[in-house]
C-alpha cells in the first residue's frame, strides 16, 4: 500500500545550529529554534521566521508546546516566553 509511506516535501536549511526542535501535538507544525533570536515554524504549507519583538537577544535553549498546540513556551537559561500561535 503506498498511501502509507511518506516522501520528504520540504528541505530546511539554517545557518546557524539548531538548540531545540518540537512537534505540535495537534497538527502537523514544528518549531525549530536555532543560535539567533528567531522562532522557525515548518507546516506543510509554508516555514514562517518570527523575530524576537523584545530588545534584547533571546537565545531559545528550550521549548514546550501547549497541549491544544495554540501557544509555546519557550525558555533561555534565565527567562522564558510565551508565544501564541
Amino acid at each position: 500500500d503506498n498511501q502509507s509511506i511518506l516522501y520528504p516535501q520540504t528541505v530546511i536549511e539554517t545557518l546557524e545550529k539548531i538548540t531545540c526542535i518540537a512537534w505540535s501535538p495537534v497538527g502537523t507544525k514544528l518549531a525549530i529554534c536555532t543560535n539567533n533570536d528567531k522562532l522557525y515554524l515548518w507546516s506543510e504549507q509554508s516555514i514562517l521566521s518570527i523575530e524576537n519583538p523584545n530588545d534584547y537577544r533571546f537565545n531559545v535553549k528550550a521549548l514546550k508546546w501547549s497541549p491544544d498546540g495554540k501557544t509555546l513556551l519557550l525558555m533561555n537559561r534565565t527567562q522564558m516566553m510565551v508565544v501564541f500561535v
